[in-house]
């Protein structure tokens, strides 16, 4: 079982972003961590932080269930630690069974991607980051539409999606957006080729294509996001410039413009962890 790290600063957006990862949860049978980062290591603010952190998963696994449901209630767990945000998150990614780091992002609520730290996290993330915007509800997960320019490396990022929302069986939507049209056999060929590699690696079958020709990625995927009838925005986060969502700006404006949770992952020269849910 894979499960899901929350970073909270208690704010609504926070909060908003803890739910929507709990009805994840709840879906495919995992459990959450939530976690809040101090910048220095006093004692009370340390003991005051863990017990909000304590109250606040008490309150959701009793609400929880008293919900009802399909039956799944997660379990939340908590940690109060001390450092930079994005290495207590990486330590926690690499010494738990975490799958996705979730953080609520933009808007008056004050999530973490609206504060001075947002670049520094897009940026240094080395383990996939689901943004959720402060207004986004969870209505399942029918569809996950993937932003790819078809690089090999982007079957790995498919892989991790499928891992993570098997259980969900939602449509994975591989969204190509370019400023060109693509209509000979060789860009036919190599679409197919993609979606077989990554339909046998994932062992996934609910894998599709759409390219979508537009001046810019922003607008192509705002495009699809408003038409599309699509549940979440999954990119892989690039430093380079030109005609690329990949840029910090990129991703930011995407993810605020759009108001669909995001799904970034770290370039393909970082190693991602295989989620394994059951």
């Amino acid at each position: 079982m894979s499960n899901f790290l929350v970073l909270t600063n208690f704010t609504p957006s926070s909060h908003n972003a803890t739910l929507y990862a709990l009805q994840i949860a709840k879906n495919i049978r995992a459990n959450i961590t939530l976690c809040h980062v101090i910048s220095g290591g006093n004692d009370q603010i340390r003991r005051e932080k863990q017990e909000n952190l304590r109250a606040v998963a008490e309150r959701l696994m009793h609400d929880d269930r008293l919900s009802g449901g399909n039956g799944y209630n997660p379990v939340v767990d908590y940690t109060c630690q001390s450092g930079k945000i994005t290495e207590v998150a990486k330590r926690i990614y690499e010494d738990r069974d975490i799958a996705v780091v979730v953080i609520g992002m933009s808007g008056s609520g004050g999530g973490l991607f609206s504060s001075s730290t947002s670049k520094d996290i897009i940026d240094e993330a080395e383990f996939p980051l689901l943004g959720v915007p402060v207004k986004a509800a969870f209505n399942g997960l029918g569809k996950i539409a993937f932003a790819t320019s078809l690089r090999e490396n982007d079957i790995d990022v498919v892989s991790s999606i499928a891992e993570i929302a098997r259980a969900i069986n939602p449509e994975i939507l591989l969204a190509h957006v370019t400023n060109e049209k693509f209509d000979n056999d060789v860009h036919k060929l190599r679409v197919n080729h993609f979606i077989n590699t990554a339909s046998t690696r994932s062992n996934y079958g609910k894998i599709f294509y759409r390219h979508i020709k537009s001046v810019n990625i922003d607008q192509g995927l705002n495009w699809l996001a408003t038409n599309g009838n699509v549940n979440m925005l999954a990119i892989v986060h690039r430093k380079q410039k030109g005609f690329s969502l990949f840029e910090s700006s990129h991703t930011h404006h995407l993810a605020k413009s759009t108001g669909l949770p995001l799904l970034v992952y770290p370039p393909a020269n970082v190693l991602v962890k295989t989620a394994i849910v059951n």
